[in-house]
């Protein structure tokens, strides 16, 4: 099985580590960067950040682990899973 496959539980821990790292390493950049709030519900909001950090950790997860579900907050507010590197 290749590193990052579904089962390869150390394979997913490790991406899941430089995934983290990603976007870690935008966070480190500072907040003044996080620009607009906007609402999504009732005490619900994302930031102009939200997706510069969404998109680059979901394209390092694509990359180590393809053909795994990852469930998460979708870049249109919408929660659900999604087939990485599909």
């Amino acid at each position: 099985m290749s590193p990052g496959r579904a089962g390869d539980h150390a394979g997913l821990l490790l991406a899941a580590g430089q995934a983290v790292d990603v976007g870690a390493g935008i966070l480190r950049q500072g907040y003044s960067h996080v620009g607009v709030l906007i609402s999504k519900r009732d005490r619900d909001f994302r930031t102009d950040l939200d997706p510069r950090i969404q998109t680059p950790i979901r394209a390092s997860l694509a990359k180590d682990t393809a053909g795994s579900w990852v469930r998460s907050e979708r870049l249109d507010g919408r929660t659900g899973a999604t087939l990485l590197g599909a």
